[in-house]
């Protein structure tokens, strides 16, 4: 990560979170990790439909990508890759981290990151939590699994399923801070008016 760029007030970071429709988090009391490989994927047309505009308009963009999705579609990985995107982890199975145990965490990070790297050949650094559900074991254990940057941190407050970390106090920087064991945090894009924060960033608000 350059960190002069990331100052710069015309940058501008645009990512995807790679996941399919019947894994979103809403969704999951009716179609539970069990049976996925049932259902209808749409993953390889609308994301072609992204890369055709990306390529367009001459874009590259962080694709975070779910370790499920990467294990059944690994030509669709490694197209993003050859096509100049960044890949990341989004976990493996789309569960919210504040749901799973220190040790299930880490397992779920290690897996995922060493699918897609075994895919694209190259070392992931970056991942973003299902459901922005960040919370400090999250970020402890991700330093331990050897990734660098994490981009999960919401500051809505209204909605429950995010989760909260705290923010390291003296050491924020124009749009990322650096945690205390070295972990950068990029945080998710919200819009300020006056005192009220609204949503900004993320598919799940126009669902």
């Amino acid at each position: 990560i350059d960190s002069t760029n990331l100052t710069n007030p015309k940058t501008i970071l645009i990512t995807v979170d790679l996941e399919d429709w019947f894994q979103v988090e809403n969704l999951r009391p009716i179609f539970p990790i069990q049976q996925w490989d049932t259902c209808e994927s749409r993953i390889e047309s609308n994301t072609n439909i992204i890369l055709d505009l990306f390529g367009f308009y001459n874009v590259k963009a962080t694709f975070f990508v779910l370790g499920w999705l990467a294990e059944r579609y690994p030509s669709l990985i490694n197209e993003i890759h050859n096509k100049g995107h960044e890949i990341a982890s989004h976990g493996y199975s789309h569960d919210s981290c504040y749901d799973l145990s220190k040790t299930e965490l880490k397992k779920d990070l290690k897996r995922s990151k060493e699918l897609i790297e075994e895919i694209i050949n190259q070392r992931v650094l970056g991942y973003r939590a299902p459901n922005f559900s960040a919370t400090e074991a999250l970020i402890e254990v991700l330093a331990e699994t050897g990734y660098q940057y994490d981009s999960s941190y919401n500051n809505i407050r209204f909605n429950k399923q995010h989760g909260q970390v705290k923010v390291p106090q003296n050491c924020s920087h124009k749009g990322f801070f650096l945690m205390p064991n070295g972990l950068i945090e990029l945080p998710v894009t919200n819009l300020r008016w006056g005192r009220f924060t609204f949503p900004w960033a993320g598919g799940g608000y126009f669902r």
